[in-house]
């Protein structure tokens, strides 16, 4: 059986709904995928409902998974954290799904597939795990050490189930967990690339096309080559508003998908320009324009 991974909360149903539409619409999902959605309790029985109705009329049927006894009760997170305990959930996967579910593909709910992205669902793994290089050695550094290494994003995996049922990667996971718990800064993503160092083979960074990747690459190569556009990071389309591209994807995804536009007047940023303006007009109307720099 292959599969098809996704971990959240009632917070990411939307995206969540903009993400499966994004996979359906450029062809990414064999026909014969089955999606999981793993959550610890916090979906409500309205959300799966609604979710089940979304996918049903893209002809799938997902199973829902409660990951309640499954987890570690004493996860690190930190006061004021942005993430929550659903962003450890991955790493129980290999008990939680079915034992005849052998490799699964796992996405981030925060992006869209701009092309196809069905090749992940072929490679052929050498490893427990396979997934885009970060492009962020600050973060090898801080975990390996003045060597450094490479650091994986745990956006996009593959994960060969049947190779972390057999090595009881889960009893490593919960090891780390409790012996490096003040290193935790990136959460689950952390415990992969301590668990797997030097163990997952890398996919085209395209598969995977995160901040950093945006940040490093070309824009050309950028807007030639990206599959799934990652909006990793603290902010997102759904509760800040600029007008950069990838944004602007996002929310053409956004009405593709619930076939009306997303209504960005709400959202911190939207009503920025208009309160600079204003602020601008009302110090030069004390302090003359001259003195007014053009900043903005």
């Amino acid at each position: 059986m292959r599969a098809i991974l996704f971990t959240i909360d009632d917070a990411y149903v939307m995206p969540f709904k903009v993400a499966w539409h994004s996979l359906v619409s450029t062809n990414s999902l064999p026909e014969d995928v089955q999606p999981f959605i793993v959550h610890e309790g916090t979906l409500s029985d309205g959300s799966m409902r609604e979710i089940a109705t979304f996918l049903g009329a893209r002809d799938h049927e997902p199973v829902f998974i409660d990951a309640a006894g499954y987890m570690p009760t004493d996860l690190p997170l930190w006061p004021g954290d942005r993430l929550t305990r659903t962003s450890y959930l991955r790493l129980f996967t290999a008990s939680m799904l079915p034992k005849t579910v052998s490799r699964v593909v796992y996405l981030d709910a925060d992006g869209i597939a701009l092309q196809s992205i069905r090749d992940l669902f072929d490679v052929p793994l050498s490893a427990p795990l396979a997934a885009a290089d970060h492009l962020a050695p600050v973060q090898a550094l801080r975990l390996f050490g003045p060597t450094g290494g490479r650091y994986l994003q745990s956006g996009v995996l593959i994960i060969d189930l049947e190779a972390w049922r057999r090595e009881q990667v889960e009893a490593t996971f919960r090891t780390i967990l409790a012996d490096r718990a003040d290193w935790m800064s990136l959460h689950d993503q952390d415990v992969l690339n301590l668990a797997f160092e030097g163990r997952w083979p890398p996919l085209p960074v395209w598969f995977n096309t995160c901040r950093f990747v945006r940040s490093y690459a070309a824009r050309s190569d950028v807007a030639a080559n990206v599959r799934f556009l990652h909006l990793d990071g603290t902010t997102k389309p759904w509760t800040r508003y600029t007008r950069s591209w990838e944004y602007q994807a996002w929310y053409t995804a956004h009405e593709h998908a619930l076939g009306q536009p997303f209504d960005t007047r709400t959202l911190l940023g939207s009503r920025l320009p208009a309160a600079w303006r204003h602020a601008k007009k009302t110090v030069a109307m004390g302090l003359g324009r001259s003195r007014i720099p053009e900043l903005w």
